[in-house]
Order: structure tokens, then sequence, then C-alpha cells
């Protein structure tokens, strides 16, 4: 949860990026865990993705692994 708070604040609250990632689930899991799920399309994760590698690299893994369960179009 931390990585994505400091994420988080790496934004403006008026900025596309602080949108996308306030639509998100927030799930506790123990002990002392927290699973949280953005909702949001391929492209805005894609979007995620290039300012993580620019701001916190720390999400990366995080976004790559979400990525990575989308399915491919053809």
């Amino acid at each position: 949860m931390q990585i994505y708070f400091r994420f988080l604040g790496r934004f403006t609250v008026e900025s596309r990026e602080y949108a996308v990632l306030n639509r998100r689930s927030i799930d506790a899991t123990p002990p002392g865990d927290y699973i949280i799920e953005i909702l949001c399309e391929a492209d805005d994760a894609e979007l995620l993705l290039e300012r993580s590698k620019q701001l916190y690299p720390d999400a990366i893994p995080y976004i790559r692994s979400a990525l990575d369960t989308v399915p491919k179009s053809f």
C-alpha cells in the first residue's frame, strides 16, 4: 500500500494519472497486507507504466504484472 500512496502522491489532483489511480479497490488480506486493484483501461495502465518509469520505479513491477493479465487484442 505504501508504494501505491507514494506513486499517487507524485501527481496533482487535477491530473489524468491521479484520476486513474483513484479508481481503485482496496481489500485487506491477512495478516496486515492489502490488495489494491486499479480499475482502468489498458491504455491508462500503459500511461501509468510510462509515468512510473519517470517518477517512481518501485511501482513498475506491479503495473507490469497487471498488464500481463490483460488479454491481447488481435
